[in-house]
């Protein structure tokens, strides 16, 4: 039997726990860090690492006495000397004896470092492991003579002063009522129970009758609880959007709806007057700015560059992070082969807080299920998100404030239809509207210089060449009007009525996809051709013609027919539906 020197416990061979250091708590390592009278700084894993196998705990005589033992006899003298013994004399261990007296009060103490220090290293592990074998205090056995002898030196009685294996003895009781209590997956989060009871008195719960397991509840339950309100904080950050999916429709006031499919005509509306001139251009400027914005800190290749500093913007304000990951889908639902063409759907323009604001409308493609689309709804004005609406898990519905992948896209879709034509089309627009001229010499200096600024943006995005900021709004019309071709003059009236077709049977594909399915007759062609071979074979050869031979002139035929059969594949004035055979 022994004393527990934590909880003044008698404590015997079954009332002892063997515990690893790397399962005490961090505020436990520095207790023993004290006790061993070592410095408790650091982190978790420089204690761990101090508190390595083998290690001896502190003696302040032992260290007295190593320190005189271990210098020569020249150097003590010259030491007994300087402290007014200069008649010193005898061997090395008298000199040591006269310096250390005022050190140690019991000299037997001091004649039993003696002993230990004249026997070998043999000798001192063999009397450790006769005394681990006799008590439950385990020492360990590696080390030098200096270490073993400070672990012979540790008191019997104190289990816990020993560490061997990177395991400690602590008495059950002491180890059950301070041990670590399971709470998150990292060990620097894991308490005690009775700083979880600290820190439940502090949030006012009732903790004087509580069991074990009721501690550890209560514990989760008040984490959870703050764990919610960081989240809370840290969203108070999120600026967009600012008002509910619900009040899509009705933000601020409506000044005209159309469809892009008209391009840019919706200047010439009466609903649209001279004052709203300047912030309309200013707003549709936004699709194609291009500044070159980033909020991440981490390599995110071309998505940044390829994504206009307006809807980055609104992304970075859209999420508790840098947004960079809204970004990144943004641009893969936009670019998305399956997405529907955003110039059918309807467009609101409305007045807010002195500036025009959009809401845009589409149907963008679900990612993971084929065929489904998400109608989505997204109100912008300069430098704010509004409100969006989506149809898809993590949309906005009713009063839900959230903005998910599927919004910025729309905005992106807008911009890309901006630089197909749409840039071009407002500013031919805008030039011919009437009364244009007298409208600008009516602006102060500041607006003046944002209509440029507006007009320069929409002129870059049309791809023809720089734009001399120089020169004022009507010179930057002029010269973009006139071109040798004359390519950017404004076509006044409808083409001739024998070229007019409905909508519905316009062929809206992409050369790429016409060609696609030019080659799929080639293809088509060529399996039939393959399938027969067989009828090739039982039409020209006997039975005991090789197949090799057979197979050398196939091929010889299929070859001499390629160029024919690539030639009507490609023809557009040839039929669709080439032979079957050669």
């Amino acid at each position: 039997h022994s004393v527990c020197s934590k909880c003044n416990q008698v404590i015997c061979h079954t009332c002892t726990a063997n515990v690893h250091l790397s399962e005490l708590p961090t505020h436990r390592l520095r207790e023993i860090l004290a006790e061993k009278g070592e410095d408790t700084s650091g982190d978790r894993a420089d204690i761990l690492s101090r508190l390595s196998t083998g290690s001896s705990p502190s003696d302040a005589s032992a260290d007295a006495f190593f320190t005189s033992y271990n210098k020569t006899v020249q150097q003590i003298k010259k030491e007994l000397q300087a402290a007014g013994e200069p008649n010193a004399m005898g061997g090395k261990a008298d000199l040591v004896r006269l310096q250390l007296s005022s050190t140690f009060g019991d000299p037997g103490e001091l004649d039993e470092l003696f002993r230990l220090a004249s026997l070998s290293v043999k000798e001192l592990k063999q009397m450790i492991q006769e005394r681990n074998a006799t008590s439950r205090s385990k020492l360990g056995l590696t080390g030098n003579k200096e270490d073993l002898i400070r672990r012979l030196r540790t008191p019997v009685e104190d289990p816990t002063a020993s560490i061997v294996d990177g395991c400690i003895h602590l008495c059950i009781s002491y180890y059950q009522t301070d041990a670590l209590l399971p709470h998150g997956s990292d060990e620097n989060e894991q308490v005690s129970r009775r700083d979880m009871m600290e820190q439940l008195r502090d949030m006012n719960y009732d903790v004087s009758e509580a069991t074990q397991y009721e501690i550890c509840q209560m514990y989760a339950d008040m984490k959870e609880r703050q764990d919610f309100q960081a989240i809370c904080e840290a969203t108070e950050g999120v600026r967009f959007p600012e008002m509910p999916a619900e009040s899509l429709g009705n933000i601020g006031e409506t000044v005209e709806t159309f469809s892009f499919a008209d391009g840019g005509s919706f200047i010439y509306s009466d609903s649209i007057k001279d004052d709203d001139l300047v912030p309309l251009l200013h707003m549709f400027s936004l699709f194609v700015r291009y500044e070159g914005r980033t909020y991440a800190d981490f390599k995110t290749g071309k998505a940044y560059e390829s994504i206009p500093t307006f809807i980055v913007d609104l992304c970075y304000h859209s999420r508790i992070g840098c947004g960079f990951r809204l970004v990144d889908r943004t641009a893969r639902y936009s670019l998305d082969p399956r997405a529907c063409p955003i110039e059918n759907q309807p467009v609101r323009i409305f007045r807010i807080d002195g500036e025009i604001g959009i809401e845009l409308a589409n149907d963008i493609p679900a990612s993971m299920e084929r065929g489904q689309y998400h109608s989505t709804q997204v109100a912008v004005a300069p430098g704010r998100l509004l409100a969006n609406k989506c149809g898809c898990t993590i949309g906005s519905e009713g009063a839900e404030k959230v903005t998910c992948p599927h919004a910025p896209s729309v905005l992106y879709q807008t911009s890309l239809l901006m630089m197909e034509g749409l840039a071009e089309q407002i500013v031919l627009e805008y030039a011919h509207r009437p009364g244009r001229e007298l409208f600008e010499r009516s602006l102060n200096v500041t607006e003046r210089q944002k209509l440029k600024d507006s007009i320069a943006w929409l002129i870059l995005a049309t791809g023809n060449g720089d734009v001399d900021m120089t020169k004022d709004v009507s010179t930057l019309l002029s010269d973009f009007m006139v071109g040798t071709e004359k390519s950017k003059m404004k076509h006044v009236g409808p083409p001739p009525s024998h070229l007019l077709v409905p909508a519905r049977e316009c062929d809206r594909r992409s050369k790429g996809a016409k060609a696609l399915e030019k080659t799929s007759h080639l293809q088509g062609a060529r399996s039939k051709m393959k399938s027969g071979f067989d009828i090739f074979k039982e039409e020209r050869y006997d039975i005991s013609t090789p197949l090799h031979q057979v197979s050398k002139d196939w091929d010889n035929l299929e070859k001499a027919t390629k160029d024919e059969y690539t030639r009507m594949a490609y023809d557009v004035n040839e039929t669709t539906e080439p032979p079957v055979d050669g």
